[in-house]
């Protein structure tokens, strides 16, 4: 989309480039709503620039540090790193001083400064690329033929899909192998999802010239995140295989390669062992004999949330089932509001409330609400309103968050295509009631576990910004960061 104005155009000697992503609606047939809306931001950035032109035209070094500032004004909410992803400000005369004029952003984000110790080859010099076979879609199979990976297999290094037809065997991928999807998101992955056939659009290297696999693995990913970046499509990103030749990659001797993959790799297998606690973890509470057994009906009355359109600003947070986290806390990211009217007052939530959801595949899913500011829980979610002196609410939310809940709720679990897990359902819910101080006993164990369990997140974010610190020394980018 182009926004010309001619009395700004006169005034400025720069061109606002805004990066949309989402505009509110998914890009099915039915466009149907989604919690992610790119576009409100994108008018405060316009309306920002739009500002500091009107005074007098007068542009520095650091107008788009004022116009951050004044976005800032806008949304107090908003944090800076997501207008800079968004904005970006390019003087004119480097817009035409480009002999082909490229109206993309990403062609003039500031590129890292690049200074490898290492010399730079293509990728067509040190490799070599087999493209995967266009397998009839008619013959794919969900049951019986073989494995085969498309483009959806990268990410999951996984495949369901099965090819019931003919094939040759030079299709045939296997464990260990270097494959590359080609369309959309320009990823690659060591496949271990045993063998399996390379369709279209996914191609594998299969010849290793004076390097690692290993290596090329860790090199290749961060230009072909670059190329994504700056390629334009209409419907589909799409990379070719001319394109991975000419990539270009710093070299060193193999044994500096060796130890490059090996430092990486030991900071991947801390990453991965910290991962595998934080996915598995689930509190569990050891059930005694002689606790009573109850109804959650019979403890607490589920109670329904406020029906309004969630906005950008307003007096009070506004919690949708999107807000659940997966680890039963309130997500701190794109918070929507409301304002605070006598309805919406009916639905404020108070510290140590619990919050269902009622609906959708995430049904049953329980979060704590622990925060210090005004919020309103919406229509798809239930608050329990429990009975105090029987049941402690951080209790409960643990009790939630264990397998016995999760498959009480699927067994419980009502409706057709759209789950349902509404007030007379969730009532159901069977509970082992100890002594509230008992209760109170357990939360305190649990919490000591899920300390744990935070600080494992820490490791992940660690150890993976110790990857990318790496690759980006090999490279020469001077700058490196480390998480405390």
């Amino acid at each position: 989309m182009l926004i010309l104005d001619k009395k700004l155009a006169k005034k400025s000697k720069h061109i606002l480039f805004l990066k949309i992503e989402n505009d509110g609606f998914d890009l099915g047939a039915q466009r149907r709503e989604i919690d992610k809306n790119d576009l409100p931001l994108a008018l405060q950035n316009l309306e920002a620039y739009k500002s500091e032109l009107g005074l007098d035209g007068f542009e520095d070094d650091r107008m788009f540090d004022r116009i951050i500032e004044k976005v800032k004004s806008y949304n107090p909410e908003i944090k800076e790193i997501q207008i800079q992803t968004m904005a970006t400000l390019v003087a004119k005369e480097i817009v035409l001083g480009n002999k082909d004029i490229v109206l993309s952003p990403d062609r003039y984000k500031e590129a890292a400064i690049i200074d490898t110790d290492y010399p730079v080859v293509k990728l067509k010099d040190l490799i070599t690329i087999q493209s995967g076979y266009a397998f009839d879609s008619k013959l794919f199979n969900k049951d019986k033929g073989f494995p085969l990976i498309r483009i959806r297999c990268i990410k999951t290094n996984s495949t369901k899909t099965k090819y019931d037809g003919e094939f040759k065997d030079e299709f045939i991928v296997r464990n260990g192998d270097l494959i590359i999807g080609m369309d959309g998101e320009f990823n690659c992955v060591i496949w271990n999802g045993n063998e399996a056939l390379l369709n279209q659009r996914v191609c594998r290297i299969i010849e290793y010239k004076n390097c690692y696999r290993d290596y090329i693995f860790r090199m290749i990913i961060k230009p072909l995140q670059e190329i994504e970046d700056d390629t334009i499509a209409v419907t589909v990103k799409h990379i070719s295989v001319k394109q991975i030749y000419e990539i270009e990659i710093p070299l060193p001797p193999l044994a500096i390669q060796q130890q490059i993959v090996a430092e990486i790799e030991g900071y991947q297998k801390i990453k991965d062992g910290a991962k595998q606690i934080v996915n598995h973890y689930k509190p569990s509470i050891s059930i005694k004999p002689d606790w009573e057994m109850v109804e959650l009906g019979e403890v607490c009355k589920p109670e329904y949330g406020f029906t309004e359109t969630a906005k950008e600003k307003g007096s009070a947070r506004f919690i949708r089932i999107t807000d659940i986290g997966a680890d039963g806390k309130l997500k701190d990211t794109e918070p929507k509001y409301v304002e605070l009217t006598k309805e919406a007052k009916q639905s404020l939530v108070s510290k140590e409330d619990i919050l269902v959801a009622r609906t959708g595949a995430t049904y049953g899913k329980t979060m704590i609400f622990e925060e210090d500011y005004p919020a309103v829980f919406a229509s798809f979610l239930i608050r329990l309103n429990f009975d105090k002196s029987k049941v402690y609410p951080k209790y409960y939310w643990a009790f939630a968050q264990s397998e016995d809940y999760i498959q009480q709720a699927a067994r419980l679990m009502t409706g057709g295509g759209q789950p349902q897990f509404n007030g007379n359902v969730i009532v159901k819910i069977q509970i082992p009631i100890p002594t509230i101080n008992k209760q109170k006993e357990i939360v305190q164990s649990i919490e000591e576990e899920m300390e744990l369990v935070n600080g494992n997140k820490k490791l992940i974010a660690l150890f993976e910004q110790k990857i990318k610190n790496k690759i980006n020394e090999v490279w020469g980018v001077k700058e490196e960061v480390e998480i405390n």
